[in-house]
Formats: structure tokens, sequence, C-alpha cells
């Protein structure tokens, strides 16, 4: 058992990496609900970011452009829509 990890995330099933948790393991001891959307990937932007706050009222979708700049914390209510300079969704929106 780890000394820093609250006893809810002690039976997950992950390696523990530099001190952190893997996105994965992060992902399978918090998040609720949908979290990734590959079907919108081609899809305009705004019309992504409704499809996911729709389907999963938890998260807020934040369109980006490809290149801006962001944290690397990971957010359980967060949902990332990258966007090229015409707006269309590129990569797969997932929670991050």
């Amino acid at each position: 058992m780890h000394p820093s990890l609250p006893p809810s995330l002690t039976n997950i099933s992950q390696e523990i990496s530099v001190g952190t948790l893997t996105q994965k393991a992060m992902m399978a001891s918090g998040c609720k609900g949908k979290d990734s959307w590959p079907e919108l990937v081609g899809a305009e932007g705004k019309v992504a970011k409704a499809t996911i706050e729709r389907e999963n009222p938890l998260v807020t979708a934040l369109i980006l452009h490809i290149g801006a700049p962001i944290t690397q914390d990971l957010r359980f209510d967060r949902v990332r829509v990258w966007v090229n300079t015409n707006g269309i969704v590129t990569w797969i929106p997932v929670i991050a």
C-alpha cells in the first residue's frame, strides 16, 4: 500500500509512476458517466461541445485550438475539444 494514496484508491491494480497515478488509474477511480466521444471527430466544435455536455452533464467541454497551452492536471469534470483552424474536431474528446 502506498502511504500517500487514499483508502479508496488502494485496490486499483495500476502502477504508481513517479509518485503519481497513471491517467488510466485515475479515470477508473473517479470518472462518472461517458468519458470519450470518438464519434465527434470531424464534427464542428460547437456541436461537439453541446453533445458532450448533453450526454454527460457532469462535465464542461472546452473548445481549444490545436497548440493552445493547457495545464497537465487531470479533472473529471472537463473535456477538451481540440479543433483545427476551421473549428472542426481533430482528436477524440476525452475527460482530462
